[in-house]
C-alpha cells in the first residue's frame, strides 16, 4: 500500500527522474562551469548585502540627501539662469545648436567619405605592413641569437661584483643600523 501512495503522489506531483542517467558524472568542464557561476552568485550576493548594509548606514544616507539637494539646487540655479538668458541670445543658442549638428553630420558625412577612399590603399599597404613586420621579428630573433652569447658572458662577469655590492651594502646597512 506504501508503495502505491509513493507512485500515485510521484505521477501527479511531475517527478521527472531519470533512472539512467542519475549517477551519471559531470565532465570536468561541465564541473568548472558549475563552480565558476557558483562563484558569480557567491559574489553578487555577497556585493549585494554589502552594498545594502552601506545604504542602510546614517553616513550613506546623509551622503545620498546631501547628493540629491545639490541636484536640485543646481537644477533650479539652471532654471533661474535660464528664464534671466534674453530671448535673442536663447535663439542664437538654438540657431548655433542647429549649426553644430549640421557640421557633425557633415563631419560625418566625410570621414565616412575619407574611410571609403582609404580601404584600397589600406588593402594594398596591409601586405607591405605585414612583410615589414614578419622581417623586423626575424631580425631581432637574429639579434637575439647573435647577442645572448655575449648576454651570458656578461651576467657571468657581473654576478660576482654585484654579490660583492650586495654584501657590502648589507654590512652598511647593518652597521647603520646597530650605531642606532
Amino acid at each position: 500500500m506504501r508503495i502505491l501512495v509513493v507512485l500515485v503522489t510521484a505521477i501527479f506531483t511531475g517527478c521527472n527522474a531519470n533512472l539512467f542517467y542519475a549517477d551519471e558524472p559531470k565532465s570536468k568542464l561541465d564541473q568548472l562551469t558549475d563552480a565558476f557561476w557558483g562563484y558569480v552568485d557567491g559574489a553578487r550576493q555577497t556585493a549585494d548585502d554589502t552594498l545594502e548594509k552601506i545604504q542602510q548606514t546614517e553616513i550613506a544616507q546623509d551622503v545620498s540627501a546631501r547628493l540629491q539637494n545639490g541636484a536640485e539646487v543646481a537644477n533650479l540655479y539652471a532654471e533661474i539662469a535660464w528664464e534671466q538668458v534674453p530671448p535673442m541670445a536663447k535663439d542664437a543658442m538654438e540657431g548655433a545648436g542647429m549649426l553644430l549638428y549640421g557640421v557633425s553630420l557633415r563631419a560625418e558625412e566625410g570621414m565616412t567619405n575619407v574611410k571609403r577612399n582609404l580601404e584600397p590603399l589600406t588593402e594594398r599597404v596591409a601586405p607591405v605592413a605585414e612583410r615589414v613586420q614578419s622581417g623586423l621579428t626575424q631580425g631581432a630573433e637574429q639579434v637575439l641569437e647573435m647577442a645572448s652569447p655575449y648576454f651570458e658572458k656578461l651576467r657571468d662577469s657581473l654576478e660576482p661584483v654585484a654579490k660583492q655590492v650586495q654584501t657590502k651594502v648589507t654590512g652598511l646597512v647593518d652597521s647603520l643600523v646597530g650605531s642606532n
